[in-house]
């Protein structure tokens, strides 16, 4: 039988706490997010800078903006690649992911297809800026940034898929699961404070993404507003919803915009 988090039972038949559940959620789309990030913008990443030396061999042998030698691949590269870049995009990410999956389908399949333009427009211009220099070195290879546009459109449904994955392990907290309820408040305690100190800057700080990250901060404090009605035990305001998914909408359309503005410079670099 399933969870019935709204009676209060577990499979187990121990009592389940809204808070715990919450913190709970929170973790599985933080670690979910954490392993798409690792995927995409880590292995992935990799696969695109071997790509952009195929296809551009003149730029064999130059020096990327972080100091990577295009054709170079190396083990210190490669564990750099996933460990830096690919831990903050995932816990980045995951932290965005966690604010929207309340307002989201609850269908798997339906939630990764809408994940596919959420992830293009918040995410693109963190891998894609046409005012790197590293394009012009590339020729404005389209194809490498098409491949890039791929990957960070990839981010969503391998987070989704993973959300899934840990949703079937992780256990739900009881009362009495201190260590449990502990280890969830750790990770929320986490994605706090780089909400704040990273996704919060990244999104309100650029003035063409600010009108997104402004949308984002109202689905947030409508994602807080149905935690906490969950844990008081009351009905979420009718009105809440539709203004929050009107702001994830918002939050694309702007995102959007301002990715096929850093593709276009990105392409024109040739």
């Amino acid at each position: 039988m399933a969870v019935n988090v709204a009676a209060g039972k577990s499979i187990t038949g121990h009592a389940l706490v809204p808070t715990n559940e919450i913190l709970r959620e929170i973790t599985r789309g933080g670690v979910a997010g954490l392993i798409a990030g690792i995927l995409v913008a880590g292995v992935g990443g990799r696969v695109v800078m071997r790509l952009a030396a195929l296809l551009v061999p003149d730029s064999v042998g130059a020096f990327t903006e972080n100091g990577n030698r295009i054709g170079d691949i190396t083990l210190g590269g490669t564990f750099a690649l996933i460990l830096f870049v690919g831990l903050f995009v995932g816990v980045g990410g995951g932290t965005v992911w966690v604010t929207l999956r309340p307002w989201l389908p609850e269908s798997a399949g339906l939630r990764a297809l809408i994940s596919i333009p959420i992830a293009i427009a918040l995410g693109t211009k963190g891998l894609v800026d046409g005012a790197n220099p590293d394009f012009s070195v590339l020729g404005g290879s389209t194809v490498v940034v098409a491949s890039l546009v791929t990957l960070v459109a990839l981010y969503g449904p391998i987070l989704v898929l993973a959300e899934g994955w840990l949703d079937g392990r992780l256990p739900h907290a009881a009362v009495g699961d201190r260590g449990v309820i502990g280890g969830y408040g750790d990770v929320t305690l986490l994605g706090v404070v780089i909400g704040l100190m990273v996704v919060v800057p990244a999104y309100l700080g650029p003035e063409d993404l600010r009108p997104a990250g402004l949308a984002l901060l109202v689905v947030g404090v409508a994602t807080l507003a149905s935690w906490r009605s969950r844990v008081v035990g009351r009905a979420l305001p009718g009105w809440i919803p539709p203004v929050a998914r009107l702001a994830i909408v918002s939050a694309v359309i702007v995102g959007c915009a301002v990715a096929i503005g850093e593709v276009t410079k990105a392409i024109g670099r040739a």
